[in-house]
């Protein structure tokens, strides 16, 4: 019975005191987006540039400037027809290169997969 007590002591204190790595939007201006979207993944630029890159099912790959976290803004939009039509669902940054992983897996309509690269070494002109 103690090292039961034990392991869910350290449990619930490793959860509390555990590091994530989440961004959290808080509206401050409008997009131009028609309806609200869903960001899979969302990154901090690696280079420490003031860029966001997210992964967007409905969207693609949106690039948001953050020189003005009051402001944030987005920048560059890849859209899914860039992925031949894949949506976007995870992404990874080594360098000056983005990759992206791409395909619904879930739902009705589920899609191949496919791997995408950006070159990011301009975030806000990122190209296939």
């Amino acid at each position: 019975m103690r090292s039961i007590a034990t392991l869910l002591f350290s449990l619930c204190f490793s959860a509390v005191f555990s590091q994530t790595d989440t961004i959290i939007f808080t509206q401050v201006s409008e997009y131009p987006y028609p309806a609200p979207f869903t960001c899979y993944t969302a990154r901090f630029d690696a280079l420490h540039r003031p860029f966001i890159y997210t992964a967007n099912q409905e969207y693609g790959v949106i690039v948001f400037d953050i020189s003005d976290v009051e402001n944030p803004k987005p920048v560059r939009t890849l859209g899914v027809s860039a992925f031949q039509n894949l949506k976007p669902t995870d992404l990874i940054q080594q360098d000056n290169y983005l990759y992206v992983s791409l395909g619904g897996f879930a739902g009705l309509a589920p899609q191949n997969a496919g791997l995408a690269v950006l070159d990011i070494s301009n975030p806000a002109g990122a190209q296939v």
